[in-house]
């Protein structure tokens, strides 16, 4: 029973320096993209993101094109 004891207390140790870390990371993404007019551009934008939100609202017509989604992060070396 004692072993039990110390089983469970070491693994509880363990538990508590595991600790969950929360990393936000829908923020401060590259969007380019090529406007109607067929110029390329780029912006920062924040997830979720509706690239051609902008558009609609001003009345011009829904236009379809390749857009890429960047984002450069730092992985600490605590993480491993």
């Amino acid at each position: 029973m004692r072993s039990l004891t110390y089983l469970f207390l070491l693994l509880g140790s363990l538990a508590s320096l595991a600790q969950r870390v929360e990393v936000p990371f829908n923020q401060a993404w590259q969007f380019d993209g090529t406007s109607p007019a067929g110029y390329p551009y780029q912006e920062t934008i924040d997830l979720p993101h509706t690239w051609n939100d902008q558009d609609v609202q001003q009345g011009i017509a829904q236009h379809r094109t390749t857009g890429t989604y960047t984002k450069r992060f730092v992985v600490e070396e605590a993480w491993r």
